[in-house]
């Protein structure tokens, strides 16, 4: 396997590392400060994620992870174990984390995505209201009483007579009834009747929020060139393969 070494201007570039490797973080930040309204601290993570591919590019540590995703501070960045990677990120984030998490990361408004997601409670029974429809015919209580069939005196023509028309009176009745019931069992509208937004309800609005948060990804990765750039560092030193023994 070849042996490679760096060529003259790759030693020229390691001469300008800087003295400073145990520089100072300046800025901290922690996810736990953050509501889901604000964004659950996503510019902690998006940081970091970043500093980690940075950390195994440079070191050729594939599997390097931080122990803790969750906060920036002295002690994440200890974690790097080259001395200039870690300078250089300290250096990058004390002088530019803060204005990329606050001009470069771009929330939705909350209240929006709230309002926008009502749809989800169309399944709900729980939160809506049936409104039925009205009758308007006539009532079955307003049908004339029976005739007594039973009042002495009265022939048998007239009781059959009698008995016939209360027939008439109960259909009549029934039908009334029946028409009222089922005018008013119709559902012809419903309304939102809940009073609080539920769990439910309350983690899927957050699920949609947490989607729609936008990082801006090439913008972290412009601000790492251009800081690499000022510091002299655009072209990273070239290796040349060892020459052969004769």
């Amino acid at each position: 396997m070849p042996i490679c070494l760096l060529c003259p201007s790759g030693l020229e570039a390691l001469d300008d590392i800087p003295d400073d490797c145990d520089e100072e973080l300046q800025v901290s930040d922690s996810r736990d400060d953050y509501s889901t309204e604000e964004g659950d601290g996503v510019g902690v993570g998006t940081f970091l994620d970043f500093c980690e591919e940075i950390v195994r590019k440079r070191c050729h540590l594939p599997d390097f992870r931080y122990s803790d995703w969750d906060s920036i501070d002295q002690d994440v960045m200890d974690e790097i174990p080259d001395p200039y990677t870690r300078a250089l990120l300290i250096k990058f984030a004390n002088e530019h984390y803060e204005s990329y998490r606050d001009d470069d990361i771009c929330l939705p408004s909350y209240d929006d995505i709230r309002s926008d997601s009502r749809e989800y409670c169309d399944e709900c029974d729980a939160g809506w209201t049936e409104i039925h429809g009205e009758y308007d015919g006539d009532l079955a209580e307003d049908v004339e009483d029976d005739e007594d069939e039973d009042e002495n005196g009265i022939t048998a023509e007239e009781r059959a007579a009698r008995h016939k028309r209360n027939e008439g009176r109960e259909e009549e009745r029934e039908r009334r009834q029946s028409a009222q019931e089922e005018a008013e069992g119709e559902v012809v509208d419903r309304e939102f009747t809940c009073d609080d937004d539920c769990d439910a309800f309350r983690d899927h609005v957050d699920e949609r929020f947490r989607n729609n948060i936008d990082p801006n990804h090439k913008a972290l990765e412009d601000r790492w060139n251009d800081f690499l750039e000022e510091a002299g560092e655009s072209v990273m030193p070239e290796l040349l393969p060892e020459p052969r023994s004769r």
